[in-house]
């Protein structure tokens, strides 16, 4: 009998944390979305393709505060484009109680 109610609630725990980390994906991927429609159409052309990481805090008023900008080439073009588009951006489709940490590649592709 403890044997069985032990696999009861191994079986619901990880069926709660199954449920929660589906709905943090998908909420992750409507940030996603949202931080790419903010970063549309960069004002500056580039020759190769770039590759970045940003590091940024979605608030708990949904306010994004990039706290840094990492790039392979160490361009300064990407990272100030990148701050100032997305810094103090209040995203719609993210709602949490708690201030939240992300890390979020990026590339910049060249235009043909």
């Amino acid at each position: 009998m403890k044997k069985l109610a032990l696999l009861f609630l191994t079986i619901a725990l990880s069926t709660t944390t199954l449920f929660a980390k589906t709905f943090d994906e998908k909420e992750t991927v409507k940030l996603r979305n949202e931080i790419i429609k903010l970063l549309d159409n960069a004002p500056f052309e580039v020759n190769h393709e770039i590759n970045a990481t940003i590091d940024f805090i979605v608030t708990s008023k949904g306010v994004i505060i990039v706290t840094d900008v990492k790039t392979d080439t160490n361009n300064i073009d990407v990272e100030t484009y990148v701050k100032n588009k997305l810094n103090y951006k209040k995203v719609t489709v993210f709602n949490t109680r708690r201030t939240r940490f992300f890390t979020m590649p990026l590339k910049v592709l060249q235009d043909f």
